[in-house]
């Protein structure tokens, strides 16, 4: 009798020991094993906002490009017109040598035309002189050439305020359209399209 119960208790032992191993050995799923798999998505949105990025700051380089650009564009005309004011400013005072040198050799050619005793000799002298003259009217042409500067086409050109100071109007010919320039009294001047002395001029009625 004490054999049977020795036996059954350690049957009961044996099973309870089994079943115990076997819940240790049992794996419970870990949150990295439950939680779906959200790595893919993850770094699809950080690919988007990076290239999203990358176009934004693409664009404002591009914008500030062109705005250096139409910056710089702008200066440039700036500093232009400035430079062209200035030369014009200097060069006019000048204007009034240049209509003295042309009233002296327009003075030259009508005492060769006269043939008027009282007027001064000719000869060698008086030639030099004209030569002199001419050779400075022409050398102050060729620098206010270089300056872009210009003379204003005036008789028989039709009227222009922006160009031309009417002094006065008289009759002209039945050939001759009204409000065309008859005669030129004061040469007038540009720079490119600027005036620097408007010419004066008599405009046929």
């Amino acid at each position: 009798m004490m054999n049977d119960s020795a036996d059954t208790n350690v049957d009961v032992s044996e099973g309870a020991g089994t079943e115990s191993a076997e819940t240790d050995t049992m794996q419970v799923p870990t949150d990295q094993e439950t939680a779906p798999d959200e790595t893919t998505g993850d770094a699809g949105g950080v690919e988007r906002t990076v290239e999203e990025e990358l176009t934004y700051v693409r664009e404002q380089l591009l914008r500030t490009a062109a705005e250096l650009q139409n910056y710089r564009r702008r200066t440039e005309q700036v500093r232009l017109q400035e430079s062209a004011m200035i030369r014009a400013a200097i060069v006019e005072p000048f204007l009034g040598i240049l209509d003295d040198l042309e009233r002296s050799l327009e003075a030259t050619k009508s005492i060769e035309r006269s043939g008027d005793e009282s007027a001064p000799p000719g000869g060698e002298a008086f030639e030099n002189l004209r030569d002199g003259v001419a050779l400075v009217h022409r050398k102050f042409l060729d620098e206010i050439e270089r300056l872009n500067i210009s003379v204003i086409p005036t008789v028989g050109e039709p009227f222009d305020e922006a160009l031309h100071e009417a002094l006065m109007q008289q009759p002209a010919g039945d050939d001759t359209a009204s409000g065309t320039v008859l005669h030129e009294v004061q040469r007038g001047y540009r720079m490119g399209d600027r005036v620097i002395r408007h010419a004066r001029v008599i405009v046929a009625q």
